[in-house]
């Protein structure tokens, strides 16, 4: 994966208040099929996603939303969960563990450039 956060930061940072302190971004990464039997996994589409971030003296909070699947019409990642329906596949579980995983990176990365970043005061994200 790895190819999840600010590829393009002027397409991906869709709010920044630096008054408010706080940054909306909306972001995307590819979801892959499952590999056949020659093991060629193919692009199973994209997944778009919210991450929003607020910043206040010394702390600062994230939230991760709005995970869908880009479709024609908005198809939320939930539904993959849904072993009920006739329209689950098995290949959903697959992509569910890609969401989670990249979940995960874009936090990791997230922290550790917060943590790293310098601590001098500006009004300039």
């Amino acid at each position: 994966m790895g190819q999840y956060f600010l590829q393009n930061p002027t397409d991906v940072i869709r709010e920044k208040d630096s008054t408010a302190g706080k940054m909306v971004c909306k972001a995307r990464f590819k979801v892959m099929n499952p590999a056949d039997k020659k093991g060629l996994a193919t692009d199973a589409g994209n997944v778009m996603y919210t991450l929003t971030l607020q910043f206040k003296e010394g702390r600062y909070r994230y939230e991760l939303t709005d995970f869908n699947w880009k479709q024609q019409s908005y198809y939320a990642c939930e539904r993959w969960m849904d072993k009920t329906k006739a329209s689950y596949e098995p290949k959903f579980d697959y992509y569910l563990q890609q969401v989670n995983s990249t979940a995960v990176e874009v936090l990791k990365s997230l922290e550790k450039s917060i943590s790293t970043a310098p601590s001098a005061k500006t009004d300039d994200w």
